[in-house]
């Protein structure tokens, strides 16, 4: 009996070192984009933004007043690169030359 209650016991602790080993190997941390901008308004309170490389931009409002947390948050405040290519419609120099007169 007590041969069946060790044996479950290691091949349970087994389990978890198979476990955590098979967990361990795939898990990476996640990596910001570059910071290629960092900025800060004059407005009251002040407020930070940095603008990665892939154009997303993220912004924090330090608040030192009473009720200050000790940290302050990042919010996303979206991307510039969002809207993709500007609509144009090509013209001709004929149609140039009919606007200006010339």
């Amino acid at each position: 009996m007590h041969a069946k209650r060790f044996f479950f016991g290691s091949l349970g602790i087994l389990a978890i070192a198979i476990a955590y080993h098979l967990g361990a190997m795939y898990v990476q941390a996640q990596g910001g984009g570059t910071v290629a901008v960092i900025g800060q308004d004059g407005a009251i309170p002040p407020r930070t933004y940095i603008i990665t490389a892939e154009g997303d931009v993220w912004y924090s409002v330090q608040n030192f007043g009473p009720s200050y947390p000790g940290h302050v948050p990042w919010t996303f405040g979206g991307n510039i690169f969002a809207g993709g290519p500007t609509p144009t419609k090509s013209t001709s120099w004929g149609e140039v030359k009919g606007k200006t007169g010339k």
